[in-house]
């Protein structure tokens, strides 16, 4: 019998002067004080009756909108950038249906899924960043991912190939800025990533992040308005932006997400969710996301429907723990060689990984820490990135085969 995969590592960090900490399976670190990480039994979860719950009223903007884009058709037409995906689509149809069973206690609400030619790049880009994007289109990100009054957004397709390295280690200590490959830097340790996996023999592989926004994690869509044809750098994207938090981040008031869910290949190297997502916040409360150490993650049909699950079930239920829980939930893939736990997704091995960033301490918590029903709030805080929290659920035993450096 396969085990489930279960939480190994949950980070904290504040402004870069603590670094997150591997501890023992269900625990994390807050100022020095260890406490217990309460994660809900998911199998009764997903079992129970659901429960309606009083939403209460919100001093702020108000957020209920649901937006799903996926990709099936790479191979011709204004798609054809690679390979066809079978079951992007579906992935995305199980949330979308899911995120709004009744008694649906948050009020969440569809506004609008695009499939395959209608997933535009221009849809992911915000019209008040780098104008020289999106021509001779306009970006788009107001009237499609990020709009006022999103609450959620889901995106399901390919990912471009991130730099790899090829060289082994078996401490982070060896990933120096000297070894990395062009177009790759190291993570916030000031060190590649040392990762290590249940068959690698004792060496690791040292991994490092991109160096430019041109070569950071990028969706690769399908109909182009802008001069990177179908593709869109994370580092380029700017979302949640609101009246309430401000035009911090220079993409002016107009976008209003709270939580973006990204499914893609290579949607992070382990470990680098600073370098590689922080660009994305600009009043975003949650990025949640795919971290690869090897292969990739799965085509996988279930991945949305078991988000959207915990949702009727348990409307006050963490979003952070759903989301990463959903990895032992989900069997598809080949799984990661050399692991017992559950395949989670992915044909090889990996994490699901969600994180908060705030200009404060408490606001990076609270964000971290919101159920579905606060999703639909603004967050005053969200407004810089000096502070953050993050958490990973992996298809292998970490604890074992620990990776180090990076954003560590």
């Amino acid at each position: 019998m396969v085990a489930p995969a279960e939480s190994y590592t949950l980070f904290f960090s504040v402004a870069a002067e603590l670094r997150g900490v591997i501890l023992s399976r269900g625990f994390f670190i807050e100022r020095g004080k260890i406490m217990r990480l309460h994660r809900p039994n998911l199998s009764i979860v997903v079992t129970a009756l659901a429960i309606a719950v009083s939403k209460p009223a919100s001093a702020n903007g108000s957020h209920e909108g649901i937006i799903t884009e996926s990709v099936n058709q790479y191979t011709s037409g204004p798609c054809a950038s690679g390979g066809d995906l079978m079951n992007s689509n579906a992935n995305a149809d199980g949330f979308w249906s899911g995120i709004v069973a009744s008694p649906n206690s948050a009020g969440f609400s569809h506004i609008v899924q695009w499939k395959d030619p209608y997933v535009w790049d221009s849809d992911f880009l915000d019209p008040n960043m780098d104008g020289t994007l999106c021509t001779p289109g306009p970006c788009d990100d107001t009237d499609n991912f990020d709009q006022a009054n999103m609450a959620i957004s889901f995106y399901a397709g390919h990912g471009a190939q991130l730099p790899k390295s090829s060289t082994n280690c078996t401490s982070y200590l060896q990933c120096t800025a000297a070894k990395a490959p062009v177009g790759t830097t190291v993570g916030t340790s000031g060190y590649g990533t040392c990762i290590r996996f249940p068959t690698d023999g004792g060496n690791g592989i040292c991994n490092y992040t991109p160096s430019s926004n041109t070569v950071n994690p990028t969706l690769d869509v399908c109909g182009s308005e802008h001069n990177n044809h179908n593709h869109v750098q994370l580092g380029y994207m700017a979302l949640g932006e609101t009246p309430t938090v401000g035009a911090w981040r220079g993409a002016g008031t107009n976008g209003g997400t709270s939580l973006a869910i990204i499914h893609m290949s290579f949607g992070m190297w382990t470990f680098y969710p600073i370098s590689e997502w922080s660009s994305a916040f600009a009043g975003l409360h949650l990025f949640a996301g795919i971290s690869v150490s090897t292969n990739d993650v799965d085509d996988a049909a279930n991945f949305g429907s078991i988000i959207a699950e915990g949702y009727p079930t348990n409307p006050l239920s963490l979003v952070q723990e759903q989301y990463t829980g959903t990895i032992g939930l989900d069997m598809e893939g080949l799984g990661c060689a050399g692991s017992s736990y559950s395949h989670g997704g992915f044909n090889g091995c990996g994490c699901l990984v969600i994180m908060s960033i705030s200009s404060t301490d408490s606001g990076a918590y609270n964000a971290f820490n919101e159920d579905w029903l606060t999703l639909t709030d603004d967050l005053s805080t969200q407004n810089g990135t000096g502070y953050w929290y993050y958490s990973a659920q992996c298809n292998y035993d970490i604890g074992a085969n620990p990776w180090s450096g990076g954003d560590n």
